[in-house]
């Protein structure tokens, strides 16, 4: 680095070159980043000083709902709820239904920037949120402040971008403030059980703006209840009177994968149904009802035929909202049946009742349970079908360290955004490569929906472990990871930021090096040979960089590592003589496998 005084100045023409770029971040090949600062060494929004042609507004996505209580209820659930957005022009766009919010709840807003003639997604500039006209949040990207790092998921919400969408949070706790925040409201929102008016405004720096506009209401409606029984061979339902509100009936599968039908019933009167059985694969009556002022209730599901309890199977999963724990089992099928959950912890149980949050979902409502040790989730069927999930857990308002098996977790009191439960549990189903040795038994860490602030450290008790380290899973492309690893004599560790499957391997396969020039014991003139090339691969733990060596005729050469080409190239500072020169080479992956090249070549005239 080089920092000019304020007396300094370097004065370049058109056309100079004024230095060589790199390729650190492995994207795209050497780039350029150009910044502008201010006195405080903050990176200040460029667009202040230099204009662009621009006519385009930004794009919005979908809205997300966020429960920020225990007692907060979206549409019927307790659980992140997401509204598609409904584009009306390009300035505009609605959001169809009414929303349903009881309890203190924040916004996300799925967005970003499009510029005239250019091809990628910038990020947007300005943000307001208005609840009756009042101003309930506002960011507006000026400045930055690189102390603020570790604050970037306090804006950007990270259970949603697992799932491919960037959402800025329009809501925020005191401690956790952002310099490009600008509102004296924290943006966390409880309605009363009026009708309120929704507008999320969007700018980019040409002062394009979008807006979206919503309803919401802090009342829930309930589902009707619904019977089915027999008559004259027909299978039936029957509902309560349903007082003007609209009834919506799918025939649904067992299963996730088959789409619903519409089809499939015929009106007898106005709350009785006789429902045409000729699909066997639709065997679930999915139904909710809307109400004159457009609120939907939660959807219901009623089986025509509730599933062999000897055929019951499913996962238990955690789910880790900002202010407690949910509860899912994941049905493979839907059963039919209502199951309870039992959690035991410090020798108390305790029982919840469950809800069907989708049709192959259930789910308890937000719980806070420190020191967990078991969750069952149990049908009351004829047998009693019980699932089990053993698990460990460490609060981060009550411990600082706890052992799982060999595995050791270790928090600091900066480790999170907010108050947090860890949960450890062994993985039994996983696949593993078999060029991979494994060390330990997998363990999940959860949770997966929400950052650690300043990480976790993860350790191992092992002695001498030489070639293995800690991976993580990855579900999507199925393969473990290589994580970074420091390895003491009795002990490896880790710093994670995140939940996931974690797991201790090792291999010994080394790294390989193809298509080198100079080849070994090959002859070249001396104006064809101006630079060493080679490409290398290692599928398991990945190249270390920082193990790299290239000598020619004894001397270390400097080299360009081309991460994302799989390429190696070093520039000769000149001609090599006519005659025999020697070239070594070693490369090494992050478990220390090391590939040794060593030979002549040689330099004609």
């Amino acid at each position: 680095d080089h920092t000019l005084s304020s007396s300094e100045f370097i004065k370049i023409n058109k056309g100079e070159i004024i230095g060589y770029t790199g390729d650190t971040g492995s994207i795209s090949g050497p780039h350029l980043h150009f910044e502008i600062r201010n006195e405080n060494n903050e990176p200040v929004n460029p667009l202040d000083h230099y204009k662009i042609i621009d006519s385009t507004p930004p794009l919005a996505k979908s809205i997300t709902i966020i429960p920020l209580s225990d007692k907060t209820w979206i549409d019927g659930i307790q659980d992140y709820k997401s509204f598609d957005l409904k584009k009306i022009n390009s300035n505009k766009y609605v959001i169809q239904d009414t929303i349903s919010a009881v309890g203190e709840f924040g916004i996300a807003v799925e967005t970003y920037d499009e510029i005239d003639n250019l091809s990628f997604k910038y990020g947007i500039y300005k943000m307001e949120l208005l609840i009756d006209n009042l101003l309930m949040y506002s960011i507006q990207f000026d400045n930055y402040n690189f102390s603020e790092d570790h604050l970037i998921y306090s804006a950007i919400d990270f259970a949603l971008l697992q799932e491919g969408k960037i959402s800025h949070r329009l809501f925020n706790k005191e401690e956790n403030n952002l310099s490009f925040m600008k509102s004296s409201n924290d943006g966390r929102i409880n309605l009363d059980n009026n009708f309120h008016n929704l507008i999320i405004n969007i700018l980019d720096a040409n002062n394009n703006i979008i807006q979206i506009q919503g309803v919401m209401v802090g009342e829930l409606i309930n589902n009707i209840d619904m019977s089915l029984n027999i008559k004259n061979d027909k299978t039936m339902i029957k509902t309560k009177d349903l007082n003007n509100n609209k009834l919506f009936l799918n025939m649904a599968s067992n299963y996730d994968n088959i789409k619903n039908s519409e089809e499939g019933f015929k009106k007898i009167s106005s709350n009785e149904y006789e429902i045409n059985q000729s699909n066997e694969n639709f065997n679930v009556i999915e139904f909710y009802i809307k109400n004159e002022n457009g609120i939907k209730s939660n959807k219901s599901f009623l089986s025509i035929n509730k599933q062999n309890p000897y055929n019951i199977d499913g996962e238990i999963n955690i789910k880790h909202l900002d202010y407690g724990l949910v509860i899912e089992f994941f049905e493979n099928e839907h059963s039919g049946y209502m199951p309870k959950l039992e959690i035991i912890s410090n020798d108390s149980t305790y029982n919840f009742s469950l809800y069907r949050k989708e049709k192959n979902i259930l789910s308890s409502s937000i719980i806070n349970i420190n020191n967990i040790e078991n969750i069952s989730i149990i049908y009351d069927t004829k047998p009693e079908i019980v699932f089990n999930k053993k698990v460990s857990t460490l609060s981060s308002l009550y411990q600082q360290e706890i052992n799982f098996n060999d595995y050791n977790f270790k928090i600091n009191n900066n480790s999170f955004y907010n108050e947090l439960l860890i949960v450890c549990s062994e993985k039994e189903n996983y696949e593993l490569n078999n060029q991979f040795s494994k060390i330990s038994k997998p363990i999940i860490i959860e949770p997966n929906e929400i950052p650690f602030k300043d990480g976790l450290i993860l350790s191992y008790n092992i002695e001498n472990c030489d070639n293995c380290g800690f991976y993580k899973y990855s579900d999507k492309k199925n393969k473990w990871n290589y994580v970074k690893t420091d390895n003491n004599l009795k002990k490896i560790s880790t710093k994670i930021n995140g939940g996931g499957t974690f797991c201790i391997l090792s291999e010994s396969e080394k790294p390989i090096i193809s298509n080198l020039k100079p080849r070994i014991n090959s002859k070249y003139k001396k104006q064809d040979l101006k630079s060493i090339k080679f490409n290398f691969k290692d599928q398991l733990s990945g190249i270390d960089p920082h193990n790299i060596k290239i000598k020619v005729d004894n001397k270390n050469i400097f080299f360009n590592y081309i991460d994302y080409r799989n390429l190696v190239t070093a520039e000769l500072d000149h001609m090599l003589s006519e005659g025999e020169h020697t070239i070594e080479i070693s490369i090494s992956d992050k478990l220390n496998n090391i590939k040794n090249i060593k030979g002549k070549f040689l330099i004609l005239e």
